[in-house]
């Protein structure tokens, strides 16, 4: 998690790319993630929508690209809008993301904050025009499909996987070692299982009570 940022937040429709920069810097984002002269690309979702999984594979199919990804702040995008980059948003079933954000925030936030995690990226996602929606689920159905979409906005072409299915089972490998050294809970299969009942039986009882998710995974899929 980051932290609150010393710097006050700009307003979406800022046209200070600077000043929003300084808000993700001052937030604790590691200047490498942050949209700046040079980047390319700006890949960004809410917590747990696939961002990490794209970054990686993109990362190391590309060595060379510079992409800004993974603030989970859309003012990521606004800055990618400004320097007309091409912009990628990583979109997730609210269900499976929220779920994910539950089991790996599990004892630092609960299942109705990651919901609103959820909600106040999309609120403001479903504001903004002119970036490409990479489904997670095609991503890991057919990652080569979301890269030749991706394709279709970048000068140079993004290189493409000759084994997309070793390619993700490793960098999913690589993402639950980062999430255990970075603090998240290091299960046991049967630990994990039962961690996940929870987490979906909670989540379930949420989007019942709450359709904001669906709509906002609807209207931003639509955008894309």
């Amino acid at each position: 998690m980051t932290t609150p940022s010393a710097i006050p937040a700009p307003d979406m429709r800022s046209g200070n790319a600077e000043a929003i920069r300084a808000h993700l810097r001052g937030a604790g984002h590691p200047p490498e993630r942050v949209c700046a002269e040079g980047c390319r690309l700006v890949v960004e979702g809410s917590p747990e929508s696939g961002v990490a999984l794209m970054s990686d594979l993109l990362a190391t199919l590309n060595p060379r690209l510079r992409f800004a990804h993974g603030t989970h702040d859309p003012l990521n995008l606004r800055i990618g809008a400004l320097q007309k980059i091409p912009r990628v948003v990583v979109l997730r079933r609210p269900f499976e993301a929220i779920s994910a954000d539950s089991i790996a925030m599990r004892g630092r936030l609960t299942a109705a904050e990651c919901a609103q995690r959820y909600i106040a990226f999309h609120r403001e996602v479903a504001r903004l025009d002119y970036h490409l929606v990479a489904e997670h689920a095609l991503l890991v159905e057919d990652m080569n499909a979301v890269f030749e979409r991706i394709n279709e906005r970048l000068p140079e072409p993004l290189a493409f996987s000759a084994d997309p299915a070793a390619d993700i089972a490793r960098a999913e490998e690589r993402r639950r070692a980062r999430l255990a050294a970075g603090g998240g809970p290091d299960l046991s299969a049967d630990e994990r299982k039962a961690v996940e009942a929870e987490a979906a039986d909670e989540v379930r009882a949420i989007l019942k009570r709450n359709d904001e998710p669906e709509a906002l995974y609807a209207v931003v899929l639509s955008r894309g």
